[in-house]
């Protein structure tokens, strides 16, 4: 699973007080990676990075289209060897959804959900399956609660949870709700990890590795087998987060993936 969170520099959140939860629960006992790193800015291209390898050429949070879109997807992978996959969207309006922003304003002057943030519109060969794979987040845990759940799983909270809008208190606050709930799901007790990233850092932040300049992020990687973890100091970036994830389901790395330069997650 992954859970991915918006622009925040790893030291605005790791150590901040006002984050209790982040900081004293997760960060505190499961496996923090304190050299992470994003490939670049703005949001959306390390949205297909995560997912593809790639940022095909993106370099903006561009609508779904010619010149902004992706070829080869984990998910396309995932489907040819029969693995389950979805992606829970918080705030999208309807199962399968690939319109634009909608869900009404945050007051901060977005909408709650925002298309770039939801990866696999950006797909045009998984535009077929929207619908049975792509959900808004109430479904999530009544599909980890099923006999089948997905092997693979996406999260992307609406944009005051995932601390891109608003006080990072908020983002905080639904984290301390999600994972434990998610922790209590059959699908994690059988063995689910548990990805919790930002996206990138600030914007003046372009630090990176393997040439990627988004910055510094914050990543927890959390499990049953990695409660008690210490801190990883290995360099890694978005690249290399899919890495890890291409690895533990079996599938060739894909594009940036197979750069070992990108660096991996051990243990996951």
């Amino acid at each position: 699973m992954v859970i991915m969170m918006e622009n925040e520099s790893y030291s605005d959140v790791i150590g901040n007080a006002s984050l209790p939860f982040l900081n004293g629960t997760l960060a505190a006992h499961y496996l923090l990676l304190e050299q992470a790193y994003a490939v670049g800015h703005p949001s959306l291209p390390n949205y297909l990075e995560l997912l593809s390898g790639s940022t095909w050429g993106t370099s903006s949070d561009c609508a779904p289209g010619p010149g902004c879109e992706g070829n080869t997807s984990l998910p396309g992978q995932l489907d040819r060897a029969g693995i389950g996959w979805a992606g829970y969207m918080e705030s999208m309006p309807m199962a399968g959804y690939s319109g634009g922003d909608t869900g009404g304003p945050d007051g901060y002057g977005n909408d709650f959900y925002v298309q770039h943030h939801n990866p696999f519109v950006y797909f045009p060969s998984l535009a077929s399956e929207l619908t049975a794979h792509v959900k808004p987040l109430t479904s999530m845990l009544p599909d980890l609660d099923s006999a089948n759940p997905p092997a693979f799983v996406w999260i992307s909270p609406n944009m005051l949870d995932d601390m891109h809008d608003g006080p990072s208190s908020v983002g905080d606050a639904w984290l301390s709700q999600q994972i434990p709930a998610i922790q209590s799901t059959p699908w994690y007790r059988k063995g689910g990890t548990i990805v919790l990233a930002w996206d990138e850092g600030k914007d003046s932040d372009t630090s990176g590795i393997a040439g990627g300049s988004g910055g510094q992020v914050a990543v927890v990687v959390i499990s049953q087998a990695l409660y008690g973890s210490a801190p990883d100091t290995t360099p890694v970036d978005t690249a290399g987060i899919l890495r890890s994830i291409e690895r533990a389901f079996g599938p060739a790395l894909l594009n940036d993936a197979a750069d070992p330069s990108h660096g991996s997650i051990s243990g996951l």
